[in-house]
């Protein structure tokens, strides 16, 4: 394994995994026949199987190694990257509300709930990491 390779191995370990699950869940799909299931198993592991193939790309041209590793110490970059994390979190918490109000009025107390308790959940998780990042950094 080249020095380059250290670079990714990380990322290709986690797109293994990506990959496992994946696979698991297209056997449970076929296996309950369930095609809702199968199908996200099968869209896991392809797109876990696609990274793996661009990592291992990228890690045999040293000119791309060198532009990667810029491209992810960019300060632009990570700013637009926490700018983008802050307004899907707004937008997903927003929509979700929506949603609570809609299905709620429709009768349907039990998605209603659900999709609450999911949106609670999100931001109890987004408000603790930032705690922990705040005080880290």
């Amino acid at each position: 394994m080249n020095s380059n390779m250290k670079v990714f191995k990380d990322k290709i370990l986690y797109f293994a995994i990506l990959v496992i699950a994946g696979i698991s869940l297209s056997i449970a799909g076929f296996t309950c026949a369930n095609d809702y299931v199968k199908g996200i198993g099968i869209g896991l592991a392809v797109v876990g199987v696609l990274k793996i193939a661009q990592y291992l790309l990228i890690s045999r041209d040293p000119e791309k190694v060198k532009r990667y590793k810029i491209a992810n110490n960019d300060d632009r970059l990570k700013s637009l990257t926490q700018k983008a994390g802050q307004l899907t979190l707004f937008i997903t918490v927003i929509a979700g509300l929506i949603a609570v109000a809609g299905f709620g009025l429709a009768g349907m107390r039990t998605v209603s709930l659900i999709i609450s308790l999911v949106v609670c959940a999100q931001t109890l998780v987004y408000t603790g990491v930032y705690y922990v990042l705040q005080h880290k950094y």
